[in-house]
């Protein structure tokens, strides 16, 4: 068998991610606006590893993000947009629809703690960009991705090195939306090292 990289895994109460609802995804698409840059440097690294071809699973792609700038700038690579919500799958689709995209990409619901519909060894890459903060069992999301990439696959991973802005976005999209949004099952600073 092929080796795993070994962390220190936390005990976590929840056992799903959290969910959000067509209210949370319209806000975090106004949020994510800003984090354009960091996609369009994801893909373009998952398009260097690939030479441009090949598959891609993009776990925890919110609205969309990076499977939209992979689809738009790479057009040899065939790509699986997934959220563990469904709302942001849908928001997901129809953003590819408006930009024309939507015939270059593959759209699932799928919680990566439980990828037990995708094959064993069936990507040549993954991508998680600020994802792995979400998932209540993060050891087992992490098997998960490694089962599901091809051997010699690429995994990127973004995570967040500071979050200076995060509290007032909470506190806006809580007035917003009534109530606040989910709460990432682990501190998403905690991924940094």
């Amino acid at each position: 068998s092929r080796p795993l990289v070994r962390f220190q895994h936390r005990a976590l109460a929840a056992s799903k991610a959290p969910m959000f609802d067509e209210k949370v995804v319209m806000l975090y698409g106004l949020v994510n606006q800003n984090l354009i840059p960091m996609w369009d440097r994801v893909a373009a690294t998952i398009a260097e590893e690939s030479s441009g071809s090949g598959t891609v699973l993009d776990l925890a792609s919110g609205p969309g993000n990076p499977s939209l700038q992979l689809a738009a700038k790479y057009p040899e690579l065939k790509v699986t947009c997934t959220d563990a919500s469904p709302d942001m799958v849908d928001k997901a689709k129809a953003l590819a629809e408006q930009k024309g995209l939507a015939g270059r990409l593959d759209f699932k619901v799928l919680d990566m703690q439980d990828l037990s519909s995708v094959e064993t060894d069936s990507f040549d890459n993954v991508s998680v960009c600020l994802g792995f903060m979400f998932p209540a069992d993060l050891k087992k999301s992490v098997e998960e991705v490694y089962r599901v990439t091809k051997p010699g696959g690429t995994l990127v991973a973004t995570v967040w090195r500071s979050m200076d802005w995060t509290n007032v976005v909470r506190e806006i999209m809580g007035e917003l939306l009534g109530h606040p949004p989910p709460t990432p099952a682990i501190n998403p600073m905690s991924l940094r090292e």
